[in-house]
């Protein structure tokens, strides 16, 4: 994956060579400029050895040598300033691949951002759901204990109140069975049945 430091380093090389080859561009013109002066001397020295019947073949020999060697100059130069049109292009190349990759960067990481955002939207709605059923469940868990404590104490009324009415009866049923001391139960005597042709309603004896 490109970085950023990995890109400057590819703009200042991409820089670089191409101040090199503006140096080289202006040393091949300069180059150039004298070998075309060359050229005119020789040709100047040419034409006077034509004119003259005895030429001085020394001067011309060091004319001839001078511009073999700038010609030889400008051969290598030149070379040099294809190797760094070549390396610009290379770099020129490098340097649209690191744009691209900074480009895919950018938007993956706005892409991240973008789902970070959702997912804090997301937990945030998660958390606040959360609290309101911890809410709800800490009010239930406490009129739930408020209803268990009103249902105890009911029970623990009636049982009360079944042990009371245990001991009422129990106490009842003693208070039958054993009537008190120094009470004592007068019995009726059963009359002996009336003779026979006796009439109550008549007044006596019926005839």
């Amino acid at each position: 994956m490109w970085r950023p430091s990995a890109k400057a380093s590819v703009d200042e090389q991409l820089q670089n060579q191409r101040q090199m080859a503006t140096n080289v561009q202006k040393r091949v013109e300069e180059l150039s400029s004298s070998q075309q002066r060359l050229h005119m001397i020789v040709s100047s020295q040419a034409q006077y050895r034509t004119a003259e019947p005895f030429p001085d073949a020394a001067g011309a020999a060091g004319a001839s040598n001078r511009l073999g060697q700038a010609m030889a100059k400008v051969a290598e130069l030149r070379e040099m300033l294809g190797m760094a049109a070549r390396r610009e292009h290379e770099l020129s190349s490098e340097n649209g691949a690191l744009h691209a990759a900074v480009r895919v960067e950018r938007e993956q990481h706005a892409a991240l951002r973008l789902a970070h955002a959702a997912q804090s939207e997301e937990l945030e709605k998660v958390s606040q759901e959360g609290e309101e059923l911890r809410c709800q469940l800490a009010e239930l868990q406490h009129s739930s204990r408020e209803r268990i404590a009103q249902l105890e104490q009911q029970i623990a009324d009636m049982e009360a109140a079944e042990i009371r009415r245990l001991e009422l009866e129990e106490a009842f049923e003693k208070a039958v069975a054993q009537p008190p001391p120094g009470m004592s139960v007068v019995v009726n005597p059963i009359p002996p049945p009336a003779p026979s042709g006796f009439d109550v309603s008549a007044g006596g004896v019926s005839l």
